[in-house]
């Protein structure tokens, strides 16, 4: 690059649009070019390297690590072969004088589904649904359909009954003729098979094969209907302990879809797809609130996977492929990690691949397969200063990579002169290899490679660090046994915070929400690098690209040494220095989450609770009264401390936040509202709960006023279902949860 010293400019053009318009220009400027290379004035640039063009990636990476000398040249000849990337399939296009029939078509994917069909040209959609839709739901399902240019049809059907459904093929009678089905219905009931009651097998089974059966025989026309389409799942392939009736129905899908196709003559292309959890679903919500197993076992995929996956088997690449099933990708890491490393051991499953096996394998071909990893040297390590020498070795190697030439251990990493995009690399790969939070000034403002491994290591948990502190932590006992006599007070003060009289550790902190843990968790500090990093991924969507440039302009205005962000920050840790545990920054988590927002709680947030579907039918009356009993029951249990919290990464959580589940209320304050908390030591107090219902408040004792005893269940049943006999259905109802903004709230309700 030294003609740049001689004030010379690079410009790149393009001199065919040149040519096009100045052609004198260019003939004449080229005639000179070649006298100038006749007289010997140019010569041409050596050496020549020549590459087939279908090695483009591996030049175009030996030119980013500046290994080449001269000039690469990439040649086509008609012996060169190149990958080709698949013919763009036509787009897909449905009969707008046509009828197709989705069975399970008010479920979320049966709704998308139906646009999806509209969108591709489809004229009429039969949603076939066992539940009434409520007016206002057949109202905007039929206007976004309508918009699209179609015509939705809400038959109530339950395709597991073959009267049902033939009533329902019926009813479509004067539409145009059936073009295609899909067959989306599913019910899940999961019991491992040993306690499986007939009842639950035929739960799940009966969509799949009757549901199948009924529609095929009610809808299907081997001379008019194009496709039949099954939603099965990779269930079928794979199994499930809990799952062998939802299995099994999945499993007929597939051999019927085989069956009729090489069975049956006609237009008609049979297939099922093998689906995974669909991210986002209302199903799979449903099916995480039922502790069902599928989305743990079989991994997710998309609606858009999905929906294209659809749109292929509709298609006439699927016809010509005779694509008589369509498994959609599960994952072998989730699946490996819920069952165990058996779970996909038939051979039939060799070609699902791995990502970690995949990064193992790029691993171990990068390097000598007998030379350790810098992540597994650096954890072997015998002491602090081999673990340094590991780390300082790695960065040396990565940012010669990055720099393209050897980098001195001792210079400064600012003279490096290292660009925002590089840092930031750096930076993610050191947290990711060291496991170590790293900040993008600490790694910019480093005063050498020393320095930075240094820095690293001293925030890395090792084995060597932890064997240093055990040996010092036996010195400085033994020297504290020997000078001193322990005192009784502080025996005992000794066995009062270690163990209990049944030997259970007791914690020694004097903190009861974390009695569980010996020592009091800490709670982590935000690093303002990676807080940034995080919340411009999260957000960069919502901008435009001008908008985002300048979000990134103050980003990088925060994250500069000395910002005042980063003065903000500094000042918050210094004026708490003194809390070791970092308590403080719970306080503002907490205050930030759910006090300071000044939205009103009706429309914008939501207190309500829901509840599955008991297998028993109950009442409105008897769900509220054994909500009412359980919560009750659950309030004596936590203050006599019988709950356990729940664990996480195997450490129970603070439970601080469950003093704050009863007799408390968040009462509207300007900036920050306060939650107040009403416990009674009256031995009178009875508990009681308020009940809303349209517009009304009611006060349910859960106790007798007289001696304090819990109101009998049927009695508690009998007074909710006075309530809802005594409010009126119908009619303009009274809101009673304010809409007001919570600072006018406060202002307006201070006494």
């Amino acid at each position: 690059m030294a003609n740049f010293e001689k004030q010379a400019t690079f410009a790149a053009v393009d001199v065919s649009h040149m040519y096009r318009l100045r052609p004198e220009y260019v003939t004449r400027a080229l005639r000179e070019v070649f006298a100038m290379v006749d007289k010997g004035l140019l010569k041409p640039v050596y050496p020549v390297t020549t590459y087939p063009i279908s090695r483009i990636e591996e030049t175009f990476r030996l030119i980013a690590a500046r290994k080449h000398v001269g000039k690469l040249v990439l040649v086509a000849d008609e012996q060169t072969v190149v990958q080709a990337p698949r013919p763009k399939a036509p787009p897909l296009r449905l009969h707008r004088e046509g009828t197709y029939v989705i069975g399970g078509g008010l479920g979320d994917l049966g709704k998308r589904m139906g646009r999806f069909l509209v969108e591709h040209g489809a004229g009429h959609i039969v949603a076939l649904s066992r539940r009434n839709a409520d007016s206002q739901l057949r109202a905007s399902l039929e206007e976004s359909i309508s918009k699209l240019g179609g015509t939705l049809h809400i038959v109530k059907c339950d395709i597991g009954d073959e009267e049902s459904t033939r009533a329902a093929a019926k009813e479509i009678a004067a539409l145009p003729p059936v073009r295609g089905v899909i067959q989306s219905a599913l019910v899940l009931c999961d019991h491992p098979l040993d306690y499986m009651e007939l009842e639950d097998w035929h739960t799940a089974v009966n969509p799949k094969v009757w549901g199948t059966r009924n529609m095929h025989k009610a809808f299907v026309s081997p001379e008019t209907t194009d496709f039949f389409i099954m939603l099965s799942s990779v269930a079928s392939l794979i199994g499930s302990p809990s799952q062998s009736n939802y299995a099994a129905g999945n499993a007929f899908q597939d051999a019927f879809a085989r069956v009729h196709t090489q069975g049956t003559r006609g237009i008609t292309q049979y297939t099922t797809i093998n689906v995974g959890a669909v991210e986002g679903s209302e199903q799979i919500a449903r099916a995480l609130d039922q502790n069902s197993e599928i989305a743990r076992i079989i991994g997710a995929v998309s609606f858009h996977e999905l929906l294209v996956t659809l749109e292929y088997a509709m298609g006439p690449q699927a016809r010509f492929d005779e694509a008589m099933q369509c498994i959609m990708p599960f994952d072998r890491d989730t699946m490996e990690d819920a069952i165990g490393q058996t779970a996909l051991s038939s051979h039939l499953f060799d070609h699902v691949p791995s990502k970690r096996g995949q990064e193992e394998t790029t691993s171990n071909s990068a390097v000598d397969s007998k030379k350790p990893s810098a992540t597994q040297a650096v954890e072997r390590a015998e002491s602090v200063e081999e673990a340094e020498d590991i780390v300082k070795q790695a960065l040396l190697e990565k940012f010669a990579a990055f720099i393209g030439d050897d980098v001195p251990a001792d210079q400064p990493i600012m003279s490096l002169g290292l660009d925002s995009l590089v840092s930031i690399e750096l930076k993610n790969w050191i947290k990711h290899i060291f496991q170590t939070p790293l900040q993008t000034t600490e790694l910019i403002g480093a005063q050498s490679i020393i320095a930075l491994a240094k820095l690293i290591v001293s925030r890395m948990d090792l084995k060597c660090k932890v064997k240093i502190k055990a040996d010092d932590g036996e010195k400085q006992e033994g020297a504290h046994e020997s000078q001193t006599e322990p005192s009784p007070e502080n025996m005992d003060a000794a066995t009062a915070n270690s163990h209990d009289h049944d030997g259970n550790t007791k914690a020694r902190h004097g903190w009861d929400c974390c009695r569980l843990n010996e020592e009091l968790p800490d709670q982590p500090l935000p690093d303002l690098d990676d807080a940034l990093d995080f919340w411009l991924e999260a957000n960069r969507h919502l901008y435009s690209p001008q908008q985002l440039e300048s979000v990134q302009q103050d980003i990088w205005a925060m994250r500069a040494p000395g910002s005042p962000a980063r003065q903000v920050l500094q000042e918050l840790f210094k004026t708490h220095e003194h809390d070791k545990n970092n308590g403080w920054y719970n306080d503002v988590i907490t205050d930030a989450r759910w006090l300071s927002k000044r939205s009103p709680i009706a429309p914008y947030a939501s207190i309500m609770g829901a509840h599955r579907d008991s297998k028993r039918p109950q009442s409105q009356a008897e769900r509220a009264a054994i909500i009412s009993s359980s919560a009750l029951s659950f309030k004596r249990a936590m203050k006599a401390g019988t709950i356990e919290p729940l664990r996480i990464a195997g450490k129970p959580e603070c439970t601080w936040r469950w003093d704050w589940l009863f007799n408390s209320v968040r009462v509207p304050h300007v900036g920050c509202d306060k939650m107040m908390r009403y416990d009674s030591d009256d031995q009178s107090a009875r508990d009681h709960i308020a009940v809303l219902k349209r517009g009304h408040v009611f006060k349910v004792m859960l106790q007798d006023r007289d001696q304090g005893k819990d109101v009998p269940f049927e009695e508690l049943k009998a007074t909710f279902e006075a309530i809802v006999a005594q409010v009126e259905e119908n009619g303009v109802w009274r809101g009673i949860l304010t809409t007001d903004e919570r600072d006018s709230w406060a202002l307006v309700s201070k006494p």
